[in-house]
């Protein structure tokens, strides 16, 4: 009898946290290369109607220190599989200019009146290897050079 009463309990929570929304975040890629870009999508289910606020980073501000915010994108707004929910997703194109390994803290979405928070995320930005023992293999570059043609060849 006690496990029945505890299980209905914990459905009826269930139930009332899928009525208030949920967030949830992804990240494209796990591992880039310095410079390159990933996608992180946050999605929001909410009650139809209700107010959804995504955090605003603007300009090239940070995320965190080392990860940039170069843009942000709001995808179309459709319904949720259950009756009387919508889902919400904002795209922010991230990038970074140093190795390491970066901690990207929870996000705090707002939906209707209530503040929900994303997991957190890892995002490695790898280095380009230089082999600096070898430093004579490494040559400047090239001047410019003179056409094997006359353009006039060509132009007729």
């Amino acid at each position: 009898m006690k496990q029945v009463v505890i299980t209905a309990f914990l459905f009826l929570l269930s139930l009332g946290v899928k009525a208030q929304g949920s967030v949830e975040a992804k990240i494209s890629r796990v591992e880039m290369m310095i410079g390159e870009q990933a996608i992180l999508s946050v999605s929001a289910i909410s009650p139809k109607g209700a107010a959804v606020v995504f955090p605003e980073y603007h300009g090239d501000s940070t995320m965190v220190a080392g990860i940039e915010v170069l843009s942000h994108k709001d995808e179309p707004v459709i319904a949720a599989s259950e009756e009387g929910m919508e889902c919400h997703v904002r795209n922010y194109r991230l990038t970074a200019f140093d190795g390491a390994l970066y901690y990207l803290p929870p996000l705090a979405v707002q939906v209707g009146n209530k503040t929900i928070k994303t997991k957190s995320l890892a995002l490695k930005v790898l280095e380009v290897e230089v082999d600096t023992t070898q430093m004579d293999k490494f040559f400047p570059p090239k001047d410019v050079q003179d056409n094997p043609f006359l353009w006039s060849e060509w132009s007729a």
